[in-house]
């Protein structure tokens, strides 16, 4: 890393720090309403809202331009409150009323008949980041994949806000870390796998049209004898929030293969239906589709 780059890292990374302060002084409700609200005034000036709305009108032709503009108005509020809610994580640890479980018989199962042992699969929607306190609250221990962020300062604070919430660890997208995760279902635990953005390897159909998708969860489920849970956090208020659990069918007595298209196709098929349900909590501007989604004109699309 050269002189100069390290330099901008840290000027980043004491920037954060400064956000943090600020926010603390504000208190999570009005620091999530302060950055909702910015974020909703200046992210339709980017090229990501553009992407936002192309991607709509994919998943919604029958509603008008107005109310796709609404949405994605929206989808900038929610993430805005989730990114400085995200920073302020502990909150709701030593605050678990803010998540409330809406399954509580998922719940049960996983512990009574599984002993503790699942694959979650949480989708981008509400603040997907207050799911691992939350976990840790109702006493399941969790292991997940993440992706890194670049700055290697903000990036290590980050890791050390959020590694006590998964017992199991945290680990980057790289060899070997599905191993770790194997390792760790198969001890009777807890499996994180975001699952609702694009990757390689499976080609369901998501809002009609074929979407990447990873089958890893599908996967882990059929070969090691675990249920398969789509998990979503619905915001609700402010920095309140509802924890729905749900089972996703992934067929028994297929071969691996068969097992991993339907159980991935099932996981989608639910992840469609709740962003129906709130379609401004979810994270429209990443590229979800590749074959029959996006429109010929790609320009300014978020990638």
């Amino acid at each position: 890393m050269s002189r100069s780059t390290k330099f901008s890292y840290a000027l980043q990374y004491a920037g954060l720090r400064a956000f943090i302060v600020l926010l603390r002084s504000l208190g999570i409700d009005r620091a999530s309403a302060v950055n909702g609200a910015l974020w909703e005034t200046f992210a339709p000036y980017t090229k990501r809202h553009k992407a936002a709305l192309r991607h709509l009108k994919i998943a919604f032709p029958e509603k008008t331009d107005e109310e796709r503009e609404a949405i994605a108005r929206q989808v900038w509020n929610n993430l805005g409150r989730t990114a400085a809610e995200a920073l302020m994580i502990e909150t709701f640890e030593h605050e678990p009323e803010r998540v409330r479980l809406v399954s509580t018989d998922v719940l049960e199962r996983i512990k009574k008949t599984y002993g503790g042992r699942a694959v979650v699969a949480p989708m981008h929607s509400g603040n997907w980041e207050v799911l691992a306190p939350a976990c840790v609250g109702y006493e399941l221990y969790a292991a997940l994949i993440y992706q890194r962020v670049k700055n290697p300062y903000a990036e290590r604070f980050l890791r050390d806000t959020r590694e006590k919430y998964c017992p199991g660890g945290m680990y980057p997208k790289k060899d070997g870390a599905v191993r770790r995760l194997i390792s760790w279902l198969r001890a009777g635990n807890l499996v994180v796998i975001l699952a609702d953005q694009r990757a390689r390897g499976a080609l369901p159909l998501f809002f009609g049209h074929p979407a990447p998708s990873t089958p890893l969860p599908a996967y882990m489920a059929h070969s090691f004898d675990a249920p398969l849970i789509a998990a979503r956090i619905v915001r609700t208020s402010g920095a309140h929030f509802e924890l729905e659990l749900k089972e996703v069918d992934v067929p028994r007595d297929r071969d691996r293969d068969a097992a991993m298209a339907a159980g991935t196709q099932a996981l989608q098929s639910v992840f469609e239906g709740w962003i129906r349900e709130h379609p401004g909590q979810w994270m429209w501007a990443h590229r979800r589709w590749s074959l029959a989604g996006p429109p010929k004109d790609r320009s300014g699309e978020a990638k």
